[in-house]
């Protein structure tokens, strides 16, 4: 009876004994786990906070070193004037500058209900493409700008300039294109289907320089 219950206390202890050193294995895995997971909570944070930091330094840069400033449109005609307002459309339409650098604009008059608009063109590789750009341009104008023009408004006549240079190799800006049109003829456009090299058969008025049918 005695050497039964022996065994029996044996066979217990040994029970417990694996009993704790499975909850101590168990322990360290759970402690490993915890610690694992506060590393990879402040390895997150860290790289939160660099991020962060890079965003600031990138915004201190752009502050303190290349900075834009905002481009200061230089208008030729007053401000508050409805020739402002056709100016402005222009400009919006067809930018400050031509592809070459050239500034835009050379005068926007107002008379008897007929805006003048006189511009320096984009240049092109060819005479017949130059000549096809300046179609679009005043094709895209006649779409724009009846926004912004009074109601009496009857009639827009649009003075193309390219530089051009002479035989002598002087060059100069030129008017190279000259093109009027009632509001009664461009109303009765299709804009959707209408073919930009019609404007010669179609306008009130139009002229072009010999340099652009070479």
């Amino acid at each position: 009876m005695d050497e039964n219950l022996t065994k029996q206390e044996e066979i217990e202890k040994e029970e417990k004994m694996r009993a704790e050193a499975r909850a101590k294995v168990e322990k360290e895995i759970k402690e490993k786990e915890e610690k694992k997971k506060v590393k990879q909570a402040v390895t997150g944070g860290l790289i939160f906070l660099g991020i962060v930091i890079l965003i600031i330094a990138i915004t201190s840069i752009g502050g303190d070193g290349e900075k834009t400033t905002p481009q200061v449109i230089q208008y030729i005609t007053e401000i508050g004037t409805p020739e402002r307002k056709v100016e402005a459309k222009v400009i919006e339409i067809l930018n400050e500058k031509t592809n070459m650098g050239e500034k835009r604009m050379k005068e926007i008059a107002i008379e008897n209900n007929e805006i003048w608009i006189s511009y320096v063109a984009d240049e092109n590789l060819t005479p017949n493409m130059t000549r096809g750009g300046i179609w679009t341009d005043i094709k895209e104008l006649l779409q724009g700008l009846p926004a912004v023009l009074s109601p009496q408004t009857n009639s827009i006549v649009f003075v193309s300039h390219l530089k051009l240079v002479d035989q002598y190799g002087n060059e100069s800006i030129d008017k190279v294109m000259m093109m009027r049109m009632t509001k009664d003829t461009w109303e009765k456009i299709n804009w959707d289907s209408f073919i930009r090299d019609n404007f010669p058969n179609i306008a009130d008025h139009y002229w072009e320089h010999p340099v652009l049918k070479k």
